[in-house]
């Protein structure tokens, strides 16, 4: 009776056993085929990924040419100028966060100092910050080239104010700035994406068309309400001349597209999708949507 018992309980012991081991495996299965799911960059044929999840994407901005791609990451060097076209890539660390001003010269923002980096040769150029009280702000706009950046209407960049000394170079901060520019020519520092939040419930054009640099294509995000808690976004590329859709990449259940702008040769247009949310992959990829037959 005793030698039954005891086999029972041995027999008992090794279904538990077993069970907590089936338990085991497929809990871990299921860990590592969540991890796949979030952090795999899957891409349609007609999606090119220019900078994989790897490289631990934090920002990016496409130079206003569109040939070249700044971005920043997580490891050192901790920024990347890209060439997307041939693959070649320099490195360096220094700059902060930053935009394009030109098509060589990024603004660049450190937690102590404001500076513009040349990406020829990755020299920097000093800015000194002054107001109307300090200098005559007339007299600087009348020798140097003029900036201005939409998201800081308050403040003006002019470099080379005597051109005879390139060290001369201020960030002007003033509250007149509207009078200060008029009729006065200067460059624009544009946003370094068009960050679309897609939270509408009903289908919208969020941006103007932007044409391609060769004048054959233009490109527009939308947005469609779909049967989900968020509406999905459409980054969409059209002919000119008749505005066929002729490709487009459609983002599911993610709040944010951040769209680049145009290859240099009209080739596609480069996005990245920003996922947000707590339990998201924070990480993010820059990709192409490619015309066909380019």
């Amino acid at each position: 009776m005793l030698s039954n018992t005891l086999k029972a309980i041995t027999y008992l012991g090794i279904i538990i056993a077993g069970l907590i081991l089936i338990y085991v495996l497929v809990a871990v299965g299921s860990f590592f085929w969540f991890r796949y799911q979030l952090f795999k960059d899957d891409v349609p044929s007609n999606v090119e990924v220019i900078v994989p999840k790897q490289e631990n994407v934090r920002d990016w901005a496409l130079s206003p040419e569109g040939d070249k791609i700044i971005y920043s990451r997580s490891s050192a060097p901790r920024y990347v100028l890209l060439f997307p076209m041939t693959k070649q890539q320099h490195t360096f660390d220094r700059c902060g966060s930053f935009k394009w001003i030109d098509n060589i010269r990024l603004l660049c923002q450190t937690e102590t100092q404001q500076f513009v980096l040349n990406t020829n040769d990755f020299s920097e150029i000093a800015l000194q910050q002054v107001s109307g009280q300090s200098v005559d702000i007339q007299q600087l706009l009348n020798k140097g080239q003029i900036f201005w950046d939409k998201n800081e209407k308050d403040v003006i960049y002019v470099l080379n104010a005597d051109r005879g000394d390139e060290t001369k170079n201020y960030c002007i901060v003033a509250s007149n700035v509207d009078n200060l520019l008029e009729e006065r020519k200067f460059t624009t520092i544009l946003p370094n994406y068009d960050f679309s939040p897609l939270l509408v419930d009903d289908p919208v054009t969020k941006n103007e068309p932007v044409s391609s640099p060769d004048g054959s294509y233009y490109y527009v995000i939308k947005t469609r309400q779909v049967p989900a808690p968020e509406p999905s976004g459409f980054l969409e590329i059209h002919r000119n001349s008749d505005d066929e859709i002729l490709v487009e990449v459609s983002v599911q259940r993610l709040p944010f597209l951040e769209v680049g702008g145009w290859a240099a040769d009209s080739s596609g247009v480069y996005f990245a999708v920003h996922p947000g949310g707590m339990f998201g992959d924070p990480r993010i990829s820059i990709k192409k949507l490619k015309i066909p037959g380019e």
